[in-house]
């Protein structure tokens, strides 16, 4: 009887160790996972950043051709009625 239950022992120590070591490789491969969607997070965030950075650029610059736009036009106004 006391090898019966040293037999059933030392089986459900080899299913424990066995799902250890499962939940372990799953929890890694969670791990690698987490790590990526990090790392695409962060790639995503620069990009972003990096097309508002660019919009606000050719704002500006949009701003500054209709600011020239308009003087060259009071300026050409002003010079047409004396011809």
């Amino acid at each position: 009887m006391f090898d019966d239950w040293t037999k059933q022992l030392n089986e459900l120590k080899l299913e424990v160790e066995s799902r250890r070591r499962l939940l372990e490789s799953r929890q890694n491969d969670v791990e690698s996972v987490v790590a990526m969607v990090d790392e695409n997070t962060a790639k995503a965030n620069q990009v972003k950043q990096s097309g508002q950075a660019k919009v606000k650029q050719l704002a500006d610059k949009y701003e500054e051709i209709v600011k020239q736009f308009h003087e060259y036009t009071v300026k050409f106004g002003a010079v047409l009625p004396s011809l």
